[in-house]
């Protein structure tokens, strides 16, 4: 279980690290504030749609590693049928574009600068996240932020 410093426990708070990375599009400034705090025990304030991920961000990155989940806890989580069902969903944003980098955030998502496969064009891009338990006045108020 340990090896000097280094624990399975310690896997798991590098995996959430890891896992807010991929969720979460962050210039390397944010990057390191972000995983200074977690390290400190001081909560982020990462806006991330996806509550699922959250949770298990949030379990991944506990200060305390006895309260961290285990391999087989990520495993058996990572198997639910609500996650292995949402993981079927392709996103046309990572299909169709390469994010350059952050050009500025808001309240419903980011502005990326993106390069577009298709036609190689670099264009500003607003990516506002929905989840299914949007309200309709939440769908309303995203919808008029990109109008």
């Amino acid at each position: 279980q340990f090896c000097g410093r280094h624990s399975t426990k310690g896997d798991m708070f590098a995996l959430g690290l890891i896992y807010t990375e991929m969720h979460l599009p962050i210039t390397e400034k944010d990057r390191q504030e972000i995983f200074d705090n977690y390290r400190r025990g001081v909560p982020n304030d990462l806006r991330i749609e996806d509550a699922r991920a959250m949770e298990l961000i949030t379990r991944l990155t506990k200060v305390n590693f006895e309260e961290r989940p285990t391999c087989r806890d990520v495993l058996k989580y990572l198997k639910r049928p609500e996650i292995q069902n949402r993981q079927k969903f392709r996103s046309k944003f990572a299909d169709d574009f390469i994010t350059l980098k952050v050009i500025g955030r808001g309240t419903f998502g980011c502005v990326f600068l993106v390069k577009n496969s298709t036609d190689e064009g670099t264009y500003a891009l607003k990516r506002i996240a929905f989840t299914h338990s949007s309200t309709e006045n939440e769908v309303n108020k995203k919808l008029q932020e990109v109008r």
